[in-house]
């Protein structure tokens, strides 16, 4: 798992996507990285150069229908998810952003 550090992303930085392999080796049994998990649409990204649209201090958690105060998490400008990870037959029509752990990013 990698170690908490200060967050030293911004909005406007350039970011790569670290490689399928270097973020596999970073997500823990669950497919998380201290307690986020990456999906598995995510992985299309990886290798591709983007650009920091807001780092995020807090989430909506739905499970536990409360605020939770993250670190380390940014989204990116653009890159959304469109439900295709989703179990539901029905598939998800909210395309909400992904949210992205510093560690499975680098400043490009």
């Amino acid at each position: 798992m990698a170690a908490r550090k200060k967050s030293s992303l911004k909005a406007g930085d350039s970011v790569r996507v670290r490689s399928s392999a270097e973020i596999r080796n970073i997500l823990d049994e669950k497919q998380a990285t201290e307690g986020l998990a990456f999906m598995p649409s995510m992985f299309q990204y990886c290798g591709t150069t983007q650009k920091v649209l807001k780092t995020v201090k807090f989430a909506y958690d739905e499970h536990a229908w409360r605020m939770k105060k993250i670190k380390n998490v940014v989204i990116l400008d653009g890159v959304i998810c469109h439900g295709e990870d989703r179990a539901a037959r029905e598939g998800c029509d909210r395309s909400c952003f992904f949210f992205w752990k510093e560690a499975w990013l680098e400043k490009a």
